[in-house]
């Protein structure tokens, strides 16, 4: 979703980025590689080169390989030579400090490695829906989810599609959230109002409310290609001992599952499966683990960057040395 150009232009400008590079590699006259670059040089001399531009809640973004041949020769080639060309163009010296946070469909960081890059391991949940009907669906599900699910469908709380003053009450629940906790949250409303408004029909909000209307929690979906993500909410809550959260994702799926309008999702990603206690919640829908790959520095210069953001934490600021944390549970 956020290789959009008036998404990667939002990114941009609230992150205040000082650079945005556009790297695309061409085999003749067909397009087979992407990669989005957002560049800083910080109070102490150092350049960042970030993909996505930390703190913006953008799980990953980073590279996008599209092959002419599916023979893997070719494809490793294609690989290979695109990266070497882009990091070339970026002239990455002992000042650089290089952070990539590639999605689930880029399977071979390798040539990084091969440049004296590091390369990390992260994982996301893609919970498979394939054509399958909802009740199919949550037969994959754990027993105690089902039954939970079940339970939370006699009662009177509900659950729907929200508007737009409801995708900004799921914001700010979640700012306040991170702001419990003493973490950085680096998004604004008008980052947020400036996506959902820039892809239109691309998102929902879904939101719980209790039987008098009152809200309870909520989560903004974004949709592109075959695949729906989380986004943004999820903030803890509960009525009457159910889980509003495992309310608001079953909603979620069965609109994937039997919703017309959505007939081309065949793949809902959950993201958080990289902390425990986020994973013991979202593997109980039955999803597959999924890896994707984290381009760095590495070594003395990561460390460096964290001391400085370390510093600097309380600034809006240019680094962050993780991704993206999911609040929700």
């Amino acid at each position: 979703m956020f290789h959009r150009p008036e998404l990667l232009e939002l990114l941009a400008e609230h992150s205040g980025t000082d650079e945005l590079t556009l790297y695309a590699g061409w085999k003749g006259d067909h397009l087979v590689g992407l990669l989005p670059v957002f560049i800083n040089r910080n109070p102490l001399g150092i350049r960042t080169i970030s993909s996505p531009p930390p703190g913006m809640h953008v799980p990953y973004l980073g590279v996008v390989l599209q092959p002419t041949s599916p023979k893997v020769r070719k494809c490793e080639r294609v690989n290979t030579r695109f990266t070497r060309g882009v990091l070339d163009d970026l002239e990455i010296d002992s000042r650089t400090l290089v952070f990539l946070v590639n999605g689930p469909e880029y399977t071979d960081p390798r040539p990084y490695e091969w440049e004296d890059l590091s390369v990390d391991t992260s994982f996301t949940y893609r919970l498979q829906i394939d054509g399958r009907s909802a009740e199919e669906i949550m037969q994959r599900f754990s027993k105690s989810r089902r039954r939970e699910i079940r339970k939370g469908n006699d009662l009177d709380v509900i659950v729907e599609q929200g508007n737009r003053a409801d995708t900004r009450r799921v914001f700010e629940q979640t700012k306040a959230r991170f702001a419990e906790q003493d973490e950085y949250y680096g998004l604004t409303w008008p980052f947020v109002r400036g996506v959902v408004e820039a892809i239109d029909d691309k998102s929902r909000t879904y939101v719980a409310r209790r039987p008098d209307g009152e809200f309870l929690s909520g989560i903004v979906v974004l949709y592109s290609g075959d695949t729906a993500s989380f986004w943004l909410g999820g903030v803890r809550a509960e009525y009457q001992h159910i889980s509003i959260n495992s309310l608001l994702h079953w909603a979620i799926i069965r609109d994937i599952a039997d919703d017309p309008e959505l007939s081309g999702i065949t793949n809902y990603d959950m993201v958080g499966a990289g902390e425990y206690r986020l994973s013991k919640f979202k593997s109980k829908f039955g999803p597959e683990l999924r890896p994707y790959y984290v381009v760095n520095s590495g070594g003395v210069q990561m460390w460096a960057s964290e001391s400085a953001y370390s510093v600097l934490k309380n600034v809006r600021t240019w680094f962050q040395s993780t991704p993206t944390v999911d609040r929700s549970d």
